[in-house]
């Protein structure tokens, strides 16, 4: 009896060691890389779903928990990121945030991503941030083409306050800035502290200003607008 209560004791603290050492131990990443060069994409994440089949979902495969994608520079992170590994599309959710190599930043709760785009991602999102170095843009939807950021339903300002208390913020029908460039908005409201205080149907600000507020007549617009716009108004902040 006495034996066999032994051995009982062995065993059982052998059992309660080899769990405690399983539970101590971090759970291996797992870490694929797809394509080569430029397009080289290397991805970490907790847990893999794939898809071996044939159709609409072949090629398509699941990374959950802390997922990571990287290429050239630029960095996509995501609860969940549902990748194909032919085309490289990546439809992320879940706390997204997609770093740009040049220190842009989008995050938002969904986000379509084609990471192998040699200038910069192209995205799609809805209920979207974006950071440019001066300006924040809440953006109702949106995305990255060509290099070129566009938006509809934003908010743009350079104010580092919460929504709400910002010194100011234009609200806009939609805007596309082109990086190192200019930003162009229509249906453009200035606001105030709160305040809506004016109206531009065509908005104009070139990034390389740096010089408080400055209204000009838009006739050296006049070629980029529509026949039937009289005149327009730049304001540089």
């Amino acid at each position: 009896m006495r034996t066999k209560h032994t051995l009982s004791t062995i065993l059982l603290a052998t059992v309660l060691t080899i769990s405690l050492a399983q539970a101590e131990s971090p759970r291996s990443k797992i870490q694929q890389s797809y394509g080569q060069g430029i397009e080289r994409i290397d991805l970490i994440a907790d847990q893999a779903e794939y898809n071996w089949g044939s159709g609409a979902d072949a090629n398509w495969a699941t990374f959950r928990g802390n997922v990571v994608i990287r290429c050239n520079g630029n960095e996509l992170h995501a609860e969940e990121i549902r990748f194909n590994s032919k085309t490289h599309d990546a439809e992320a959710k879940g706390r997204v945030v997609l770093l740009g190599a040049n220190g842009e930043m989008w995050t938002g709760n969904e986000m379509t991503v084609d990471m192998t785009n040699p200038e910069f991602p192209s995205v799609q999102a809805s209920d979207m941030l974006i950071y440019y170095a001066p300006y924040r843009l809440e953006v109702g939807k949106g995305g990255v083409r060509q290099g070129s950021y566009y938006a509809e339903d934003v908010i743009f300002t350079t104010c580092t306050n919460a929504p709400g208390h910002r010194h100011y913020e234009f609200h806009a029908r939609d805007a596309v800035v082109v990086p190192d460039d200019d930003l162009t908005a229509h249906g453009a409201v200035p606001y105030l502290f709160g305040v809506p205080f004016f109206y531009w149907p065509y908005f104009w600000k070139g990034l390389h200003n740096h010089y408080g507020f400055r209204f000009e007549p838009g006739y050296r617009s006049l070629g980029r607008l529509p026949a039937d716009h009289l005149q327009d108004a730049h304001l540089a902040l």
